[in-house]
């Protein structure tokens, strides 16, 4: 009976943290005047991704047979990648900003 409540905890938690995870990906979208805070925010959304697919994988290592963990580690994942591609375009986008200001 405990196991089942440590597992729906997991589960109301991994939610909850997904719904943090998306509603601070959409404050970081409208943050587009602001590069350098947005930079900040995709980085730290990368690391959090990364430490929910470390407690995903921690949480379900014992559990071989159950394979309900892959829809939410990959979601992460592409989530991941995702913020590490924006991340990237963001530096260029400052870069290229930066550049245009020293020509002036």
């Amino acid at each position: 009976m405990v196991v089942c409540a440590v597992y729906s905890f997991s589960n109301v938690a991994a939610g909850i943290a997904a719904l943090v995870a998306g509603c601070i990906s959409l404050y970081a979208i409208s943050l587009y005047k602001k590069r350098p805070l947005q930079a900040n925010i995709c980085r730290l959304l990368c690391f959090l991704g990364i430490a929910y697919i470390a407690f995903l994988a921690i949480s379900y290592s014992g559990n071989y047979a159950q394979k309900s963990f892959i829809y939410p580690m990959g979601t992460t994942v592409l989530a991941v990648f995702c913020w590490l591609f924006a991340n990237i375009a963001i530096r260029k986008d400052e870069k290229l900003v930066r550049s245009l200001d020293r020509i002036r």
